[in-house]
């Protein structure tokens, strides 16, 4: 007998009254996947004619169409029909029902990035879920519980947590393969995080075994899923791309629209890595418009970070900055305080005693501290590559400036200082811009910065660099006003086009120093950032005509703003000014030396203060 001649044979026993219509709702909720539309439509129909007048049974008429929103990715409707039903089951004192609508509330919450309400619902499953007889109508559910409270470990990386609730699971489900299949793909998937790659092939492949013959489309399309990550990870980008293809189709066919974001986000990594960029950008601009669609948090930062690293790896790096930046905004939505702290209290607080309490919590939020360090520390370093990419290479600065050097000392990981280079029509610009602040704020500024310049140049021609600051500034304005706050952020700038044997100089409140047969010459900067300011004017333009073996200096406020030496004060410009003036006539790698080391030497064991960037070039 196939499922829907089951659901129908059990809604003529309730009707007749020899079984009630928890007997029709425990086999109706566990199948509603395996139905066709049609099959869903008439299933809703017994349903409602069970519910007529009857204060239980609407509930449970309430519930399944909870069921119908939530297996059909419509997520807000689930809550919006789900939300009531706790109360009213509560007041029927009904544990299980309880757990089978806090189940399908936390899966809704997960399923839109609201973790915080995810884990609250998980839990109050799982004390309901408690209060049940080894045999009761809401089995089916007590396992899913079991799956969404490991999941929900598994994303905080709580690995030892979700081997404990997989476990459980596959101890409750030997008889189920479906299940099993479930909980054997979440054990592989954990064990391959830890790169227990025998244990994890060993579980996936039981995974695999488990869903021969099954109806359950999801649950195959997920193991195939699993088994693709899996070879992803061993470069073994062929398996990899087989079965992710296999499980999308699943997915597509049966309009699993979340699962197949996923697919999407997979695939385009696994084309990124083979450096198929035109590939990897289709399906990572797919899994965006669909993200964007279902508004599924999770996916959208998931899918901003890949389409981030397709486009730095095409060298479009402001695109790849554009959804860098749109990637953090979405985790920051997703990844709250709130949730990490109501992730211990499911993991801890409805089973453990006082001082075993405090022990676990403690352990806990170690776990989390290190899992939260480890995930900022990889986005710096992803924002340093960022920021790279935007700095010319070594190679770059000296085939245009052979004797030259850059002193580049970043406080953080990244940096709010960078410098830039262009060379246009027989004229060649370098600039050293300091940002609004450092570490990653400064390093998003300084991206929008960088920009700015460029397209002061190379899209509308400008080669007056007082006019190419002053079309920078309203490009940054510009990008800045598209916030609903209002940013001041912008840079400080020396900017130098040099040709022959002239200087064209404009500076935002930074000087310009030239040093020839021991003289100093500064040439002082417009007092005004490049961005927003209270009253903007136009930027100055200096002409200086130079003679051979002039070494030109450009510099933040990094190096002389350093705390140091034996009273931990400033180093400050004049003591810079007195340190280029007695190295000027050295090599320009001796000059860097230097200025490295009596850099390191006045900070000592202080901490530095500020991005520090000095280029020098003899000209």
């Amino acid at each position: 007998m196939n499922h829907y001649n089951l659901i129908e044979e059990k809604y003529n026993n309730v009707i007749s009254g020899s079984e009630n219509s928890m007997n029709f709702y425990s086999l109706l909720w566990p199948r509603w996947l395996y139905f066709v539309p049609e099959e869903k439509k008439q299933a809703l129909v017994w349903s409602e004619q069970i519910s007529e007048n009857k204060e239980l049974e609407t509930a449970l008429h309430q519930l399944t169409l909870t069921v119908r929103s939530v297996f059909g990715s419509d997520f807000s409707d689930g809550i919006l029909r789900g939300g009531p039903l706790v109360e009213i089951f509560t007041s029927f004192n009904d544990p299980g029902c309880i757990m089978t609508t806090a189940t399908l509330l936390g899966m809704s919450y997960r399923s839109i990035g609201q973790l915080d309400k995810a884990q609250e619902f998980i839990q109050l499953a799982l004390s309901h879920s408690e209060k049940l007889s080894p045999s009761n109508p809401h089995e089916y559910y007590q396992r899913v519980t079991f799956y969404q409270a490991a999941e929900l470990c598994a994303h905080f990386k709580n690995n030892e947590k979700a081997i404990e609730y997989y476990s459980k699971g596959l101890n409750f489900v030997s008889d189920n393969p479906d299940f099993s299949a479930r909980f054997l793909a979440g054990l592989g998937t954990i064990y391959m995080n830890e790169c227990k790659w025998e244990q994890s092939l060993q579980y996936l492949e039981k995974a695999k075994e488990a869903i021969v013959g099954t109806e359950n489309f999801m649950l195959v399309a997920k193991v195939l899923s699993d088994l693709g990550v899996f070879y992803y990870k061993q470069n073994n980008f062929e398996k990899a791309l087989q079965y992710h293809e296999e499980g999308l189709k699943i997915r597509i066919e049966n309009n699993l629209v979340g699962a197949v974001i996923t697919s999407y986000i997979q695939l385009a990594e696994i084309w990124l890595e083979q450096n198929k960029t035109e590939e990897a950008t289709r399906y990572g601009t797919m899994a965006l418009e669909q993200a964007e669609k279902l508004n599924v948090q999770i996916k959208l930062f998931e899918s901003h970070l890949v389409l981030s690293k397709i486009y730095e790896r095409s060298g479009n790096i402001e695109k790849a900055f554009e959804h860098y930046k749109k990637y953090t905004q979405c985790k920051e939505k997703v990844h709250s305080e709130e949730s990490i702290r109501k992730m211990e209290q499911l993991n801890s607080s409805h089973k453990i005693e006082s001082m075993q309490q405090e022990k676990e919590i403690f352990r806990l939020r170690n776990v989390e501290l290190k899992s939260a360090m480890e995930e900022i520390t990889e986005s710096f370093r992803y924002a340093k590559r960022i920021q790279k990419a935007i700095l010319p290479s070594d190679k770059t600065v000296s085939e245009c400036f052979p004797e030259s050097f850059v002193l580049y000392k970043p406080k953080d990981i990244v940096a709010g200082d960078f410098y830039w280079m262009e060379e246009t029509n027989g004229t060649k610009f370098i600039a050293v811009c300091d940002c609004t602040g450092h570490g990653v704020p400064g390093a998003m500024v300084s991206v929008v910065c960088h920009n700015a310049l460029n397209r002061a140049v190379r899209e509308f021609k400008l080669s007056d660099p007082g006019k190419i600051l002053d079309k920078a500034r309203q490009l940054i304005i510009a990008e800045f006003e598209k916030s609903e706050e209002d940013v001041k952020d912008g840079m400080d700038v020396v900017l130098c086009g040099i040709r022959e044997e002239v200087i064209y100089f404009s500076g935002a409140n930074n000087p310009l120093w030239l040093i020839a047969n021991g003289m100093v010459t500064e040439i002082k900067g417009s007092k005004q950032p490049v961005g927003k300011h209270v009253n903007n004017f136009p930027f100055e333009n200096h002409i200086e005509y130079i003679q051979k073996d002039t070494c030109i200096y450009l510099f933040t406020d990094g190096y002389a703003d350093q705390f140091g030496g034996e009273k931990g004060k400033k180093f400050r410009y004049k003591q810079l000014q007195e340190l280029l003036l007695s190295v000027h006539k050295l090599p320009m790698k001796e000059q860097h030396e230097i200025l490295e080391k009596r850099f390191n030497e006045w900070k000592g064991s202080l901490e530095q203060v500020d991005d520090v960037c000095i280029i020098g070039i003899k000209l």
